[in-house]
C-alpha cells in the first residue's frame, strides 16, 4: 500500500524520469554490473601495466599477511586462504557484485524501481564504495553477509530462513562495531515490518547480542578494525579533496535534498543508523563505507525529488540536473584517475622484496606506521611501529618522537633503544616529512647509509654504535 502511495505521489516526476531513463531502468542490473566490471577492470589493468601490486592501500595487505598465518576468526581472511593466490584479486569484485544483486532483491519490497536504480547507481559511483571492490575490505564482506542474512530471513522457505543465521554469525566476527551495527539493523527489522508471530528475527538478534559479548570477553577483537591509513576527517569525507575514498560533493548535495524530503514524510528507518555511524567516523574514517550506502540512498531520494518538484524555469531545472549528474561522474572519473598513484607502487614492492631477501629474518624495519602491513606482507619483517591509532600510547609517542626529531642527539638514542638497523623510506614519507630539517635531513649523517633504492623507495642502514 505504501509503495503504491509513494508512486502516486511522485507520478509526475517519474513520467519525466521514464522519458530519459526508462531503457536503463528496464535493464538496470545489466548496466550496473557492467559499470562495476568496467571500473574494476580499469583499475586492475592500470596496476598491471604499471607493474604495480594489484591491491592498493594497507588494508588488503593486512588480510593477506593474516591469511598466511592460518585459520582466523575473520571470514575474509579464511576465504583468502581457501582461494588460489592467482584468483584472490577477484574476491572484491564478486563481493561487490553479489552485494548489489542482493540489494536489488531487498529493495524491490521497500523502494520503487526508479529509486532503487538511482540508489545503486550512485552507490557504485561513490569513491567510498569503489575502493571496496578494488581492495580487500572487511566492511564490504560484512555488508555482503548482512545483506545475505536479511535476504534469506525474508524468504518463505523455512530451511532458507534458518540458514540466515549462518551469515549473521559470520558477520558478527569482524569487529565489535560491526556486530553492534548488525544488532541495530536486526532490531529495526524486528520491530518494523515483520510478522509479530515470527520468532526467527528475535533469535537472530539474541545470537548477535551473545556474540557481541563473546567477542568482547573471549576473542578480544577490536572495537574498530584499523585504521589502515592516516586519519584525516575532512579530507576522507570529500573525495574531491584527494582522500583515499570518501563521498563526492555533488552526491552530498543531493543527499541533503533527500534527507529533508524523507524527514517530512517520516518514512525511512535506515536513518536510525546515523547516530551510530557518524560518531564512529570520527574514530575511524573507514566508516565512510557505510555512510556511502546511506548517502547514496538519500541522494536517490533527492534526485527524484528534483524531478518531482515543479520549477518555474524548466530550462534551469534541466541545467541543474545535468550539472549534478556531470558533477557525480566527474568526481568518479577524477577518483579513478588518481587511484593508480596510491601506494604501494612498483618500487615499493621491489624494495620491500629486497629487504626480505637481503636482511636477517629477525630484523626489524623502521618506517612510518602507515607502512606497517606493507612491511609485514612484502618484506616478511616486523615493523618497529604498528599502525594502531594510539592504542599503544607508548609506541605512538615513540613514533612521533622519531620522525619529528630535529637533532641526532635526540634521534640516535631512540633508534639504538629499539635495535633499529634497517629503515624503509617511500615516496609518501618524502612528501610528508620536511627535507631541510628533521628525520629525512638527518639521514645525511655518516651513521646512515643508503644500501638499496628503486625510484623514490629506499632502504637505509643505521650503524648502531652500541653493538
Amino acid at each position: 500500500m505504501r509503495n503504491s502511495r509513494n508512486r502516486i505521489e511522485n507520478q509526475a516526476g517519474y513520467k519525466v524520469i521514464s522519458r530519459y531513463f526508462s531503457h536503463f531502468i528496464r535493464h538496470e542490473k545489466k548496466y550496473i554490473i557492467a559499470i562495476m566490471i568496467l571500473l574494476f577492470s580499469v583499475q586492475m589493468l592500470s596496476n598491471l601495466t604499471a607493474d604495480k601490486p594489484l591491491f592498493i592501500g594497507s588494508e588488503s595487505y593486512y588480510y593477506l599477511s593474516l591469511s598466511e598465518q592460518g585459520i582466523h576468526y575473520n571470514s575474509l581472511v579464511n576465504l583468502i586462504s581457501l582461494i588460489p593466490p592467482s584468483l584472490v584479486f577477484l574476491i572484491p569484485l564478486f563481493i561487490a557484485i553479489f552485494s548489489v544483486l542482493i540489494l536489488f532483491d531487498l529493495s524491490k519490497n521497500l523502494l520503487d524501481k526508479e529509486t532503487t536504480f538511482f540508489f545503486i547507481l550512485f552507490l557504485i559511483l561513490t569513491p567510498g564504495f569503489i575502493l571496496s571492490f578494488v581492495t580487500l575490505s572487511s566492511y564490504a564482506s560484512f555488508l555482503l553477509l548482512t545483506l545475505l542474512g536479511f535476504f534469506l530471513i525474508s524468504k518463505q522457505n523455512k530451511k532458507l530462513r534458518y540458514l540466515s543465521l549462518l551469515p549473521f554469525i559470520l558477520a558478527a566476527f569482524f569487529d565489535l562495531f560491526s556486530a553492534l551495527l548488525l544488532l541495530v539493523m536486526q532490531s529495526i527489522y524486528l520491530f518494523n515490518g515483520r510478522d509479530k508471530k515470527d520468532r526467527l528475527p528475535f533469535y537472530a538478534a539474541i545470537t548477535t547480542a551473545v556474540l557481541l559479548i563473546f567477542n568482547q570477553l573471549i576473542t578480544k577483537i577490536p572495537l574498530l578494525l584499523g585504521p589502515f591509513h592516516r586519519q584525516e576527517i575532512f579530507t576522507s569525507l570529500f573525495s574531491d579533496l584527494g582522500g583515499l575514498s570518501g563521498l563526492g560533493l555533488f552526491l552530498i548535495i543531493l543527499s541533503f535534498v533527500g534527507f529533508t524530503d524523507i524527514l517530512k514524510k517520516g518514512r525511512f528507518k535506515l536513518l536510525y543508523l546515523l547516530p551510530l555511524l557518524i560518531p564512529a567516523y570520527f574514530f575511524n574514517t573507514d566508516i565512510i563505507f557505510f555512510l556511502a550506502v546511506i548517502t547514496s540512498l538519500l541522494a536517490a531520494f533527492g534526485f527524484l525529488k528534483l524531478f518531482e518538484k515543479k520549477w518555474n524555469l524548466l530550462s534551469l531545472k534541466k541545467f541543474t540536473i545535468i550539472l549534478l549528474i556531470l558533477g557525480i561522474l566527474f568526481s568518479t572519473l577524477a577518483y579513478m584517475d588518481r587511484l593508480p598513484e596510491s601506494q604501494p607502487l612498483k618500487e615499493d614492492k621491489e624494495v620491500l622484496s629486497w629487504i626480505e631477501e637481503n636482511t636477517p629474518e629477525n630484523s626489524v624495519v623502521l618506517s612510518v606506521p602507515e607502512n606497517t602491513y606493507l612491511i609485514k606482507y612484502f618484506a616478511k619483517r616486523s615493523p618497529v611501529f604498528i599502525f594502531d591509532k594510539g592504542k599503544n600510547k607508548e609506541k605512538a609517542e615513540l613514533s612521533k618522537n622519531v620522525f619529528s626529531s630535529l637533532y641526532i642527539q635526540d634521534l640516535f638514542p631512540l633508534l639504538e633503544a629499539n635495535d633499529v638497523k634497517f629503515i624503509y623510506i617511500n615516496r609518501d614519507m618524502k612528501k610528508e616529512l620536511p627535507k631541510d630539517q628533521g628525520f629525512i635531513f638527518l639521514l645525511k649523517n655518516e651513521r646512515f647509509k643508503l644500501i638499496h633504492s628503486s625510484g623514490d623507495s629506499e632502504v637505509w642502514v643505521f650503524e648502531n654504535e652500541k653493538k
